[in-house]
């Protein structure tokens, strides 16, 4: 994993993603999506960044432009259990964007754990551009 972390931005991307999901095939979709709009995706099952240290040190998410978290919502319903990575970053004091994927979360409990937008599912590919082409061009103007 460490090799592809240095990847460069070209100039003409919109911006870099970390898409984490434990769906492989939900990961490819979104990474589709997103490359064919210019931007350079990175997709990392949810289960091994979970048990990275990565984060814990800073590493990975400073990287990106855009963290995208695709996780069931038997997952994402349990707040207590919802994957802690706003609450981590902010704690890192690494500014980065955070959305989370659901099928039927609300959006003001996602918004309450931390995270910086919700995206319904089933994908729609036009809300999943509009809302990475927002936050992606917000994190490069910092």
């Amino acid at each position: 994993m460490a090799e592809n972390l240095t990847l460069s931005l070209d100039p003409h991307a919109k911006g870099r993603v970390l898409l984490i999901s434990c769906d492989r095939l939900s990961r490819r979709l979104t990474a589709s999506v997103l490359k064919s709009e210019g931007y350079v995706v990175f997709c990392e099952s949810s289960d091994t960044i979970r048990d990275s240290e990565l984060i814990e040190s800073g590493t990975l998410p400073q990287h990106f432009d855009l963290v995208i978290v695709d996780e069931p919502d038997t997952v994402l319903s349990e707040l207590d259990d919802m994957p802690e990575l706003p609450e981590l970053l902010a704690d890192l004091k690494i500014d980065v964007p955070v959305i989370a994927m659901s099928v039927m979360l609300s959006q003001q409990k996602v918004l309450e754990a931390g995270y910086t937008a919700v995206i319904a599912k089933p994908l729609c590919p036009a809300t999943l551009l509009k809302t990475a082409s927002r936050l992606c061009a917000a994190a490069m103007a910092r």
